[in-house]
């Protein structure tokens, strides 16, 4: 599941939490595609997608005016992908009244199903992480959390899980699960935060030190 408009940058333009997250603000793409485009504005990248796969950006309800994928055009750019999705799913919705909606394009969502279930499986292998370890004495994340460079005042990322005083309370450098920003991880290292970008590997590294 991809932010669209990367998260960090809209959290540095002073965009709330409840826009950047907000649904219109999220498509589905392999994790490799995310990765790969990571905090590039979309109008940087957009273009680039389009010119390679012509019709991508149109499967994905986004708007194809380009002035809409500026960041100061954010709030613009939802209200016009809100209208879309909401046209296709009344659309979607009138054909299975009619009895064809298994023909419509939404009923053949495989690849959102797949990356549904490829984030579900991730979150449920970060709970059981985290009542494994605390089980084992270690202290609980807060999850789902703004970073903030306290020097800037700018966000630098929403980390998955964030263990603040260490992995055991006072023990150690602060903690960070970091999954959908690489570019913050530097940042986020000079910062003085450990670093991971993935819960297996946050798991092997916690089995090492028990």
């Amino acid at each position: 599941m991809h932010h669209i408009f990367p998260k960090a940058q809209l959290y540095a333009a002073g965009y709330s939490r409840g826009e950047v997250n907000a649904v219109a603000n999220f498509c589905f793409l392999t994790k490799h595609t995310n990765i790969n485009i990571s905090a590039t504005p979309p109008a940087v990248y957009m273009p680039q997608v389009e010119a390679a796969f012509p019709g991508a950006l149109e499967s994905q309800w986004i708007p194809n005016d380009r002035d809409l994928w500026e960041i100061g055009a954010f709030r613009e750019f939802l209200t016009a992908r809100r209208e879309l999705l909401a046209e296709s799913m009344n659309a979607f919705l009138r054909e299975l009244e009619m009895g064809r909606g298994v023909d419509h394009e939404l009923a053949r969502g495989s690849a959102v199903s797949l990356a549904n279930n490829e984030r579900d499986g991730e979150d449920a292998d970060l709970a059981a992480l985290v009542a494994w370890m605390e089980s084992e004495g270690y202290a609980a994340p807060d999850l789902d959390v703004e970073i903030v460079d306290d020097a800037s005042g700018q966000v630098v990322c929403n980390a998955d899980a964030l263990w603040p005083s260490g992995l055991q309370e006072g023990i150690g450098s602060p903690v960070v699960l970091e999954r959908d920003e690489p570019d913050a991880v530097d940042q986020l290292k000079v910062l003085g935060y450990d670093v991971f970008s993935s819960v297996t590997a946050l798991r092997e590294f916690v089995s090492r030190r028990s």
